[in-house]
């Protein structure tokens, strides 16, 4: 899904795919996107059973970006 946001970032400014990743990567603390192993953990760790307690939590995997409200 962001590699088609990213695409049509590049398109409507006439830069290339990479050349828009590397601008928005800029603007995140971790400078990467979050990998599907990285959710797959989070999600892993929610229903493995080792915790009970966490209830009506917000989870952001987004290396730090900033999320709009």
């Amino acid at each position: 899904m962001s590699d088609r946001g990213l695409d049509a970032m590049g398109q409507a400014f006439g830069l290339s795919t990479n050349e828009v990743r590397r601008a928005e990567m800029a603007k995140v603390p971790l400078g990467k996107m979050s990998d599907p192993s990285e959710v797959a953990a989070l999600v892993h760790f929610l229903i493995a059973g080792n915790q009970s307690s966490i209830t009506g939590q917000t989870f952001d995997i987004n290396n730090g970006a900033l999320m709009p409200s």
